[in-house]
């Protein structure tokens, strides 16, 4: 099962790195940086202009090992990805930020799962629990 697990796990951040350099992978590619966006990295001194990477934080931790990196085991296979406090953000999309992908194709569990983890992520870093005023 950790082969099948690692494979997941490489190939989920393989697919990362050419959707976030702009690269199409199983017919699936992101909406590219609006041109503020860039405008503003730049001003910024952020020279990184691939897709949802500035820091490396969210990339790094589809890595197997990394503090933000999760593995389950279930009865019918194995869900593995990020539990980092922006990749709901990003993988949902909001108002103003297009939905990407961060994790593949993702079955029921994984969705409850990571919308869970949108959550309390975002309850532990505003302090305020969501839905509450």
């Amino acid at each position: 099962m950790d082969k099948a697990a690692d494979s997941i796990a490489s190939g989920q951040f393989y697919r990362f790195l050419v959707l976030s350099d702009g690269g199409s992978y199983e017919g699936e590619t992101w909406p590219p940086l609006a041109p503020l966006t860039l405008k503003l990295r730049h001003a910024a001194g952020v020279e990184e202009d691939d897709i949802l990477v500035v820091t490396g934080n969210l990339r790094t931790t589809l890595k197997f090992g990394d503090v933000d990196h999760y593995r389950v085991y279930r009865a019918d296979g194995v869900d593995d990805g990020t539990q980092y406090w922006l990749a709901p953000i990003h993988h949902f999309g909001t108002a103003t930020i297009p939905a990407r992908t961060v994790q593949g194709p993702l079955d029921a569990q994984a969705m409850i799962d990571l919308e869970f983890s949108l959550v309390t992520s975002m309850t532990e870093q505003t302090g305020v629990l969501l839905g509450n005023p």
